[in-house]
């Protein structure tokens, strides 16, 4: 009975995320367009969110155990925190320094959004998207099977971080073109007009 309802909270959780994704902002870019991009940072964030917390309701109602987290599930969820709040500051400061953000303008699709730059689709997004989802579905897979957190060695736990690490560092080089600064209209001089005889 408790798993059972485990699985109904557990999906009501992870239903609830993807409303909000999809009616608000949640995953998008900060703009003041409302059609803005989605962000690539925002939606790992949600990804891993989802996962760990979906899989900890349900392992609890399996075990009993409420001392279930790891250092590999705290590790992940680190580097999605870590890898948003990067990606933010970075497109704060592109923005102060009068650069137009790529990001603002209107969506074009989900998986086009978070898979592109400015110049398109990039390989350094390509690949930190595929690394995130292999993780998740071996996440998944080990939570179900073996009903625990998997456990991630150094080196699996360090590619997750290098891949989104190289994502932020790239990131940096994205944006290059300034925001054009608009040339002001000189005033139309007056006419003189002739005087009556």
């Amino acid at each position: 009975m408790l798993l059972t309802i485990s699985y109904i909270v557990a999906g009501l959780l992870t239903a609830a995320c993807l409303y909000l994704s999809i009616s608000t902002k949640l995953l998008q870019n900060s703009s003041p367009n409302s059609k803005a991009k989605y962000s690539f940072s925002r939606v790992q964030l949600m990804w891993w969110t989802i996962i760990i917390s979906s899989s900890y309701i349900i392992l609890f109602a399996k075990t009993g155990d409420y001392n279930l987290f790891n250092n590999s599930t705290l590790v992940l969820l680190g580097i999605g925190i870590v890898t948003s709040a990067g990606a933010s500051l970075i497109d704060v400061s592109q923005k102060q320094s009068g650069k137009t953000l790529h990001q603002h303008s209107d969506s074009k699709s989900f998986m086009t959004d978070i898979l592109s730059d400015e110049n398109g689709i990039s390989m350094h997004r390509l690949q930190a998207v595929i690394f995130n989802l292999l993780f998740g579905i071996i996440f998944i897979s080990v939570m179900w099977m073996q009903s625990k957190f998997p456990d991630f060695d150094s080196s699996q736990l360090t590619l997750m971080g290098i891949s989104s690490g190289g994502y932020l560092a790239l990131k940096t080089n994205e944006n290059k073109t300034p925001t054009p600064i608009p040339t002001p209209t000189p005033p139309t001089p007056k006419t003189a007009q002739p005087t009556p005889a």
